[in-house]
Formats: structure tokens, C-alpha cells, sequence
């Protein structure tokens, strides 16, 4: 396991994550080692756990845990492609993403583990070489953050 802030989980490791949230997906969707297990005919009626790129899956929770989600950019309040979404909870956390689902699924994340999480490591391993190639990985007090660059 790896510990990593919940400000940059993005893929199959927010995936993972979100699903550690939800009662009893983590043990369907997961094997021990943090792997994904597909599914002919899945629990839910989908093949994999994805809340964070399934519109179906992830507006849910959204829904559920009553998140807000603001296209900064459009409401003028930045001027940047990155992370222009902003998510708050019921419960005042709040998490930017690039897309409404990744910061809603950020924020819900956050709202139950908090600002920082252990992650299997080979799910980081994946996060950070296949879905951040433009980001670059250093430590801070043990925890992998992901700085833009």
C-alpha cells in the first residue's frame, strides 16, 4: 500500500478508492491485491467499477451524498484547463478535478477517508505513469503528491 493525497487520485486508483467508500463494491469489483475483477454480468449491470468515468455510476453518488459540482471557468472564477471543476459535500469538504465526475468522486473520497489514503501500490504504479504523463510524482511527509508541471 501507498499512501497518497486524495487531491490527485485520478483512474483506477480514485476508483478503487471511491469503492472502498461504498459498502460492499469493494469486495465485488476488487480482488485482495487491489486488482480489478470484470464481470460478464456485474451486481450493478456494468462490467467494472469506473464511478469516475461512468456517468451512471458516479451522478449516483453525486446525487446521494448531495454534492455540488461548479464549472469554475464558466462561472468566471478561474482562467485554466486544469482541474477547473470544484465538488463540495454536504459536510464541507471539497476537491477539484478536470471533469465533474473526477472531482465529485475526489470530494466523496475525501468526505469518508479524508485528505490522504493508502492505495495499493500497483494501482499508483498505474496512476501515475498512464493517466498523469505531463505531472511528475515527489513525496512530501511520506505521502506521493503529484506536482503539475
Amino acid at each position: 500500500m501507498k499512501k497518497i493525497l486524495t487531491a490527485v487520485l485520478i483512474g483506477p486508483a480514485l476508483n478503487w478508492a471511491v469503492a472502498k467508500c461504498e459498502e460492499g463494491i469493494l469486495a465485488q469489483y476488487y480482488d485482495d491485491e487491489g486488482n480489478p475483477v470484470y464481470f460478464d454480468e456485474a451486481p450493478d449491470g456494468h462490467r467494472q467499477w469506473e464511478p469516475s468515468t461512468s456517468l451512471v455510476q458516479g451522478i449516483q453518488i453525486i446525487e446521494r451524498e448531495k454534492i455540488s459540482v461548479i464549472q469554475q471557468g464558466a462561472a468566471g472564477l478561474i482562467d485554466t484547463e486544469l482541474d477547473d471543476v470544484i465538488a463540495i459535500s454536504k459536510s464541507n469538504k471539497w476537491a477539484y478535478g478536470p471533469t465533474l465526475l473526477i472531482a465529485g468522486m475526489r470530494c466523496h473520497v475525501k468526505s469518508i477517508l479524508g485528505d490522504e489514503i493508502e492505495v495499493p501500490e500497483k494501482l499508483v504504479g498505474d496512476m501515475l505513469i498512464n493517466q498523469i504523463p505531463k505531472q511528475s510524482e515527489y513525496e512530501v511527509n511520506g505521502c506521493v503528491e503529484v506536482k503539475h508541471g
